[in-house]
């Protein structure tokens, strides 16, 4: 099965992140990919904002696939959301059981559930829409006791969804997070 899931991840025309640095350069590469107009009467149309930073959805490597492969997000909530976070996948100084912990306090989902820290070992990251709105902050603590603080945004279900736990959408970047165990 890792096989066959490494052998599909090569067949994706993405990033798969390595270094902190390469977010920066798929980032680019993506925006430079988008389409200059878009008509910002119509309320109805989903738009990226070009100018915002990345944010990422945490999850394990059967269901960064299936998002991979049908180029869609799955909800983390069980309220029909999806929560991402500006808490990128590259901070040494985390553990992944801190990172687990934080998610969960999120709200778990019923695709995605953060039980267990392999739960989080993987990430899609994405540049948000104006769908997306600040809904929280979280806070994590480093080997040294010192608190980071990153933003948390969630997007609810909407009309034009593709299922109920899913919806299409522009993935920039996928990876291994480098969380310590």
């Amino acid at each position: 099965m890792a096989e066959e899931l490494c052998a599909l991840f090569q067949t994706f025309d993405l990033w798969e992140i390595k270094e902190h640095f390469d977010l920066e350069s798929a980032l680019e590469k993506y925006r430079s990919s988008l389409r200059d107009f878009c008509d910002v009467m119509d309320t109805s149309e989903e738009r990226v904002d070009q100018n915002s930073a990345l944010l990422f959805l945490y999850m394990d490597c059967p269901i960064m696939a299936t998002c991979l492969a049908r180029n869609c997000l799955v909800f983390n909530n069980r309220n029909g959301r999806v929560r991402v976070t500006s808490l990128p996948p590259y901070l040494k100084d985390v553990t992944f059981y801190e990172i687990c912990k934080k998610l969960r306090a999120l709200g778990g989902g019923v695709v995605i559930n953060y039980d267990d820290p392999m739960q989080s070992a993987y990430f899609a990251a994405l540049v948000p829409s104006n769908r997306f709105q600040k809904a929280d902050e979280m806070t994590v603590l480093t080997f040294i006791s010192n608190s980071l603080v990153f933003d948390v945004y969630t997007r609810r279900f909407h009309m034009g969804d593709i299922g109920p736990y899913s919806f299409s959408y522009d993935i920039v970047a996928h990876g291994y997070c480098v969380f310590r165990y």
